[in-house]
């Protein structure tokens, strides 16, 4: 499987906890309280000191993801699903689903496996696989990729 490294992954996951974390960690430090942000789906979880949620829902996202595009997870070598453009492109796509699972008040592992799967429906029927082939390598890559993902997601 490939890797992702440690600072790639903080990266993502930063962008649903913080828009500015150099201002959060100054103001952490200064016992100032942050303020919520709608549009960033884990913060309210980061300010409540509530870690255990944050883990258990990113646990839960990938877990589905890997068991609806198993191939496509396991198989780094031709699939791009699990490198970091891949992963940059779930967490991009993330607030959406993110928010179907709120209003349903279901963040589990079987909520995300229904999400992804009629997301998998949908680039099957467009001929769509998730290979360095059809994205690249790039910031741009991963744009598009998740472009592609909410495309077939939004299809339902």
């Amino acid at each position: 499987m490939a890797s992702l490294s440690q600072g790639t992954f903080i990266k993502y996951i930063l962008e649903l906890i913080s828009k500015n974390p150099d201002k959060d960690s100054r103001e952490i430090k200064r016992d100032i309280e942050l303020e919520d942000d709608s549009s960033l789906p884990l913060r309210r979880y980061f300010i409540g000191e509530n870690d255990p949620v944050i883990h258990k829902v990113i646990l839960n996202v990938f877990s589905g993801l890997r068991e609806v595009f198993y191939q496509e997870w396991e198989d780094p070598n031709k699939f791009i699903l699990s490198k970091p453009i891949g992963f940059g492109a779930i967490i991009k796509i993330f607030p959406k689903l993110y928010i179907v699972g709120v209003q349903k008040n279901d963040l589990s592992r079987e909520f995300f496996i229904s999400e992804f799967s009629k997301i998998k429906t949908n680039l099957d029927k467009k001929g769509i696989t998730i290979t360095s082939d059809n994205y690249g390598s790039n910031e741009q890559a991963r744009t598009d990729l998740a472009k592609d993902l909410l495309e077939a997601y939004s299809e339902i």
